[in-house]
């Protein structure tokens, strides 16, 4: 910046230009093409998660073979969940759909003498509420159905996707070696590769629990008689993946389909059980032995990263938030090093 008697004169280089709109466009980019960046992030994590098992098999076998072997496997077992689970999660679904109006009558003895600040009663509310849903179900079928298509074209492309990728394993190192100089290559690719372990390790472990919790909570249901036991745990397994708040929202629905039926002791029995006993378990025993290495993050982190993942992406920001923070926690843990080597070769 230059000052003469009178006025200021801003001196900012093409250089400083180019930056700011290369900045611009890239902001653009992300913010434009966000679903194609969580595509590729998912890919990333998926393919993290299944390296080194294509590794172990690579003992054995080449890694074409072992690469499709896996997803023949992979194949075999969604077609084997899709006929014999499927049909039965449809009905159970079905059959919740269709009871949700009589479970909001039967809930309203519990509910009678609540009331919002407003007046209005809440087992009134909670029965325009359900009303309400029906009639949305009903009429965003067509809507439903292109969200399916879409939904499964997107997983055809990633699964796509990752087969070329575990297929060529040396891609990235090839990649990164041409791209970068030498004595930036090797802090770049060992970032990289700290990354994915820890994402591959996540991902498996996050499967881990939610089948354990899944099929615990099946369990139970199943022992207790509660009508629609498969999807009830299906669902406790998959809010598993949201860190804290997951447990607690994935008992909710099990809870007040008990509460329906009027029994209170089923429902006090549910939130013992899963409260005293699974969850205690998930707490002391299943996540420090699978989770503790995988992500090395603080639980101030974790609450933060879901807040603004939430607040940027709804449901699928809860979802990747975690990864995505365990992602950025080791580019600062490495940022030392790599800024040391680049601002090394810059002198």
């Amino acid at each position: 910046m230059k000052q003469e008697p009178g006025r200021v004169i801003w001196d900012v280089s093409w250089t400083a230009l180019l930056k700011l709109l290369g900045f611009s466009v890239a902001i653009w980019a992300i913010i434009t093409l966000r679903n194609v960046w969580i595509l590729l992030f998912g890919v990333f994590i998926f393919v993290a998660a299944v390296n080194p098992i294509i590794k172990k098999w690579q003992r054995h076998m080449s890694r074409v073979l072992a690469v499709s072997l896996f997803y023949a496997l992979l194949v075999a077992i969604i077609a084997i969940i899709s006929s014999v689970f499927i049909p039965q999660l449809v009905k159970q679904v079905n059959d919740l759909i269709h009871t949700l109006p009589g479970l909001v009558s039967q809930l309203s003895p519990y509910l009678s003498g609540l009331r919002e600040p407003s007046g209005i009663s809440v087992a009134d509310q909670l029965s325009q509420s359900a009303r309400n849903a029906l009639d949305t179900i009903s009429r965003g079928l067509l809507n439903s159905t292109v969200v399916v298509i879409s939904s499964l074209a997107t997983f055809l492309t990633g699964a796509v996707l990752s087969f070329y990728l575990l297929l060529e394993e040396n891609n990235a190192r090839i990649f990164f070696h041409q791209v970068l100089p030498h004595n930036r290559f090797e802090a770049v690719y060992k970032t990289v590769s700290k990354i994915s372990d820890r994402m591959g390790s996540w991902v498996r472990g996050q499967i881990i629990l939610m089948l354990v919790i899944a099929l615990a909570d099946l369990i139970l249901y199943l022992v207790l008689g509660l009508s629609s036991p498969l999807p009830l745990a299906i669902w406790a397994g998959l809010c598993e993946i949201i860190p804290y708040i997951g447990p607690t929202l994935g008992i909710v629905p099990a809870v007040l389909l008990a509460l329906s039926t009027g029994n209170i002791l089923k429902a006090v029995v549910i939130l013992l059980i899963n409260y005293g006993v699974i969850q205690q378990l998930e707490s002391h025993v299943l996540v420090p032995k699978i989770m503790s290495k995988a992500l090395g993050l603080s639980p101030v982190l974790v609450i933060i990263a879901l807040t603004i993942g939430v607040e940027l992406l709804g449901l699928v920001g809860a979802l990747i938030a975690v990864p995505v923070a365990a992602v950025i926690s080791v580019v600062v843990g490495e940022w030392p090093e790599l800024r040391k080597i680049w601002e090394g070769n810059a002198s």
